[in-house]
């Protein structure tokens, strides 16, 4: 397992993968919160030919890197979305998919939990408002 840093670049990480090297990131940014934060560290692998609907994915977009959830595929086009945010990126070619994010049980299970109490507390703001009264 290799770990990435930013002296690698795409053309590196692409022959490496392609390789069958297996590599470590580290996630920066809050796009993909509850499921990754930053400081998480993640592997990659080369894309598979049927890159799915639901797969996290590294995507090329004006140079720099995007770790987001694909939303929806429009073949060669393929959209992504953080799942923080209601934005969709794209359309990115196919070719545009450097890596495959391979997410672990562990942030599954705490993916899980994090996404229910952020239901819960966006349950609970929407009640809020039948409940309190504005200050006038």
């Amino acid at each position: 397992m290799v770990p990435v840093n930013e002296c690698f670049t795409e053309k590196i990480v692409k022959e490496m993968l392609t390789a069958g090297v297996p590599l470590r990131v580290k996630i920066r940014g809050f796009s993909m919160l509850p499921l990754l934060r930053p400081g998480d560290m993640v592997e990659l692998r080369a894309p598979e030919e049927d890159i799915k609907k639901g797969d996290v994915v590294i995507v090329k977009d004006k140079g720099t890197l995007l770790c987001h959830r694909v939303v929806n595929i429009d073949y060669p086009w393929v959209y992504t979305g953080g799942d923080f945010s209601p934005r969709v990126e794209g359309p990115f070619h196919i070719h545009d998919v450097l890596a495959v994010v391979i997410v672990e049980n562990q942030w599954k299970i705490r993916g899980w939990i994090d996404r229910f109490f952020v239901k819960v507390s966006l349950f609970v703001k929407r009640l809020r408002r039948f409940f309190v009264k504005p200050e006038e």
